[in-house]
């Protein structure tokens, strides 16, 4: 077993790649930056990380990619570039995980390094997890180790360019630059409200819907970019992790043979 790991968690929009020590799952190095930019960073900036640790034993590199075409197109180059093992997260029956989904093997790898971040840090309690990316995915995880279902639906920035790409007069808002006023006054207003307060107000109602499908109370973890816009309006008790999903990642290691 590997006590530090290089995790890479890419996302449809950003990349997150962290030195992580996996005992105390702290990160000891990040560096982020946009999908959009991998091939002119994601190889260097692992290599980077790689180099920087050559003192210490060998330190694998673990990928969880939401991208399906990375793995094709990086996979040899790095295992070239660095002298670690090189692991793409995925799923296996072996896991100790249990996914009860139609089709396991097309669950999404980031909800599957949620799970492990779950599991081995929560095992034993039930988990609500809540990862606001460009979709927003919640998922209930039994006893920290059995994925009985979830639900997914659009993230803040995905409906904030859905309302714009799809309409002729609505403008593209930037939830960095436009203040929540509600009821609304502009344009802008009316739409950033409408969007972050009916995300809130979806993740509430969906919270309490999954405690109440399941009669059983759970942990409610939080992580992803959005979630900083949404949780003043949340209507239950949360714990925000910002890189659960590359932790998670990271934490995938104790569980296969690398």
């Amino acid at each position: 077993m590997y006590n530090y790991i290089i995790a890479v968690d890419i996302g449809n929009t950003n990349t997150h790649i962290g030195l992580v020590n996996c005992s105390s799952r702290g990160i000891l190095s990040l560096d982020i930056f946009p999908s959009m930019d991998i091939d002119t960073r994601l190889v260097d900036s692992i290599v980077s990380l790689s180099i920087s640790m050559k003192h210490a034993a060998p330190v694998p590199v673990v990928v969880c990619s939401v991208i399906k075409s990375i793995e094709a197109r990086y996979n040899s180059i790095l295992c070239k570039l660095i002298e670690s093992p090189v692991l793409w997260l995925k799923y296996s029956p072996a896991l100790p995980v249990v996914v009860n989904y139609e089709d396991p093997y097309i669950l999404g790898v980031d909800r599957l390094a949620n799970f492990f971040y779950g599991y081995d840090v929560f095992n034993g309690k039930n988990l609500i997890i809540i990862d606001a990316g460009t979709a927003i995915k919640i998922d209930y995880l039994k006893n920290g180790r059995e994925f009985f279902g979830g639900v997914i639906l659009p993230g803040l920035a995905t409906q904030l360019h859905s309302l714009h790409d799809k309409t002729e007069q609505l403008p593209l808002v930037n939830v960095e630059e436009v203040g929540l006023e509600f009821p609304g006054l502009s344009t802008q207003s009316c739409i950033l409200g409408g969007v972050r307060l009916g995300i809130a107000g979806s993740l509430s109602f969906l919270v309490k819907k999954i405690k109440q499908h399941f009669n059983e109370d759970a942990i409610i973890l939080a992580t992803g970019g959005s979630w900083k816009y949404l949780q003043e309006y949340m209507q239950f008790e949360f714990e925000f992790i910002p890189e659960l999903t590359l932790v998670g990642c990271a934490l995938y290691n104790r569980h296969v043979s690398i």
